[in-house]
């Protein structure tokens, strides 16, 4: 179990804490899942850097070097922008009530196609929901990003995590498994619950 502290930040000698204020949004109450990225950067200097000129305000709690350096730049109690509007659980399993089922059908019509108002509109339904009969988002998760470069302009290949950056996850994930009280169930690749490219931390193992 790891020692979180009453500022939500982890007190273990295998982490560097260097909290970022620039993408910290407002208060987390509940933490119901764990979401993880990779950063297409090269280094987690070039990484940290990025989040404090919060040019882009997004952001992860946790952050993974190539070395297997664990940096945590944001409380547990506050919200990152690290998820992005997120998909319909039900609808990619199948398993929407016929009024969402209308709905997302729908949706392509009023939006023109799946773009930028398309995925707005879905994410906006879904954040009605409780998880997990919706997929996590940045109001009840926290994100763990893995440095590592996309390999294509699409996002469909990242570099592969380093044995180093494995065993910083695994133990990292153990740990917040036992202290948040989550499952494995509980956690989630970027790709599985957003729009972004599939390679994004396909290599990653926990």
């Amino acid at each position: 179990m790891l020692s979180i502290d009453n500022d939500g930040v982890i007190r273990d000698a295998r982490i560097k804490v260097e909290l970022i204020p620039q993408i910290s949004h407002g208060p987390l109450t509940l933490i119901d899942a764990i979401v993880v990225h990779q950063t297409d950067s090269s280094t987690a200097k070039g990484t940290l850097a990025g989040y404090r000129t919060g040019a882009k305000g997004t952001g992860a709690h946790l952050l993974i070097d190539k070395d297997g350096t664990l940096y945590q730049t944001v409380s547990f109690h506050q919200k990152c922008w690290h998820v992005g509007p997120i998909l319909s659980r039900c609808y990619q399993k199948h398993s929407c009530v016929p009024k969402d089922e209308e709905y997302y059908h729908s949706l392509t019509k009023i939006t023109g196609g799946i773009n930028g108002s398309y995925a707005r509109a879905m994410d906006k339904r879904e954040e009605t929901k409780k998880y997990p009969d919706r997929y996590p988002s940045n109001s009840d998760s926290i994100g763990i990003e893995i440095v590592g470069r996309s390999l294509d302009s699409f996002g469909n290949h990242y570099e592969s995590p380093t044995t180093q950056q494995q065993q910083s996850l695994h133990w990292l994930i153990e740990g917040l498994l036992d202290s948040l009280h989550l499952q494995r169930t509980d956690i989630y690749r970027h790709p599985q619950i957003s729009r972004k490219g599939a390679g994004e931390a396909a290599d990653a193992t926990w």
